[in-house]
């Protein structure tokens, strides 16, 4: 809000690529703030289980995607995205199940390296490879080469650090992927009384800074006015899609590190819009810890990162 009150509202120049499951332009809240020309499917074909609707179209036939569009960026109708002037581009990388490929992540990183007007590529997925196996080393390499290339192509890459509830620093049997891979940042979840979520992952390892991603119970008082259900509160509350939930002006509650992902994303969007989009990968990261709230154990820690 004190962004907002100072006209930092973002701006269509600079977007936000989501790798995820697709996205629905036709919601109330999402319309005219998905750069649908650019936005793609990176789904190898033949591996939805709903088929080539799936793996040809945007179209998100989960959820997740578009959950975390109307985070980003909104109308205003049901709900305020962190940076609403900001545009989304849909990769899709993930399918109706929510699961997916990294080879198909690859490609979706690469292809929003490619695109000139992206500057946050946000990925809301993660998997916990068991570090001594050698398709760990496999991934996390062919993962940091993607991450690192597009932070060469000044794209800010954030990504979810995982739901475990583990000390990253002192887990030495996962690494977690894509959050340790290469150049980019993890993201740990908040709740709504600004403590460490209790599902999430934590450890500068793995994490930089972190952001609200809901938690339930809810913890702190009843919002006066708010017409959901208090033990609720606690949650997140975004655009659902319409070909999940049935119609184009309806939402979901939800937590996650998935969900404090794209807060990070649209606060990185408003700052780089702030500066004419000039901004490249390093400032955003230095700029991001800069400005966070310093919780726990002054400085950096082991449970808050940066902030």
């Amino acid at each position: 809000p004190g962004a907002w009150a100072k006209g930092y509202l973002g701006s269509p120049g600079v977007k936000v690529a989501v790798l995820d499951t697709g996205t629905d332009p036709s919601h109330v809240d999402l319309q005219g703030k998905i750069d649908v020309p650019n936005s793609i499917s990176a789904l190898t074909p033949g591996t939805s289980p709903c088929g080539a609707f799936d793996t040809n179209t945007i179209f998100d036939l989960n959820f997740h995607g578009t959950f975390l569009s109307g985070l980003i960026t909104s109308n205003n109708s049901g709900m305020a995205g962190v940076a609403p002037n900001t545009q989304v581009v849909a990769v899709k990388v993930l399918n109706c199940s929510g699961s997916g490929r990294f080879t198909d992540v690859i490609r979706g990183i690469l292809y929003a390296s490619s695109l000139p007007d992206v500057d946050v590529i946000n990925m809301s997925l993660t998997a916990g490879v068991p570090k001594q196996s050698t398709a760990a080393g496999i991934l996390n390499s062919a993962l940091a080469k993607a991450v690192n290339y597009a932070g060469s192509q000044g794209k800010l890459v954030v990504s979810a650090s995982g739901n475990a509830g583990v000390d990253m620093d002192h887990d030495a049997n996962l690494a977690w992927l894509p959050a340790q891979s290469g150049s980019g940042l993890g993201i740990y979840a908040t709740s709504i009384t600004d403590g460490l979520a209790l599902y999430s992952n934590h450890g500068t390892s793995g994490t930089w800074v972190g952001a609200p991603g809901g938690d339930f119970p809810n913890t702190a008082a009843p919002l006066p006015g708010c017409p959901i259900n208090p033990a609720l509160q606690g949650l997140m509350l975004s655009t659902c899609s319409s070909f999940v939930c049935g119609a184009n002006n309806l939402y979901v509650v939800g937590d996650g590190t998935s969900f404090a992902t794209p807060t990070v994303a649209g606060v990185a969007a408003l700052v780089d819009a702030k500066h004419g989009g000039a901004l490249d990968a390093a400032q955003l990261k230095a700029i991001l810890s800069q400005t966070a709230d310093d919780l726990g154990a002054t400085g950096t820690d082991n449970l808050f990162s940066h902030g």
